[in-house]
């Protein structure tokens, strides 16, 4: 995977973004550049699908469940 040199950091293995849009609405760039990095570290066997999954924290209950409890 093949960084763009704007994301490129001062060493092989530190990257920097671009400072955020002060505007109201998020920029869904910055999740592409994001992704891009983290296709980089992660190597090019990594699977797309798995891009911001996040395992479940043991003991943690969802806000579904939370709503259920009282």
């Amino acid at each position: 995977m093949i960084v763009p040199e704007n994301l490129k950091g001062s060493h092989d293995n530190v990257f920097t973004f671009p400072a955020p849009a002060l505007d109201l609405a998020f920029d869904d760039g910055l999740i592409d550049q994001v992704k891009q990095v983290w296709k980089a570290i992660m190597g090019d066997e990594v699977d797309e699908n798995n891009f911001l999954k996040f395992d479940d924290r043991e003991g943690m209950i969802d806000e579904e469940e939370a709503n259920e409890t009282m």
